[in-house]
């Protein structure tokens, strides 16, 4: 693997990891309701 090959897959991933970041911090919270559902056997 090249170091170009090796830097254009790592800013593929960084770039990944910042979407999923991003949504996640945007995402709802859980109803509190439901926050410990199916933490133990119902």
């Amino acid at each position: 693997m090249t170091s170009e090959m090796k830097e254009e897959m790592t800013k593929k991933i960084m770039q990944i990891v910042n979407e999923a970041t991003d949504e996640a911090e945007n995402a709802a919270y859980a109803d509190a309701e439901s926050a410990l559902r199916y933490v133990y056997a119902e």
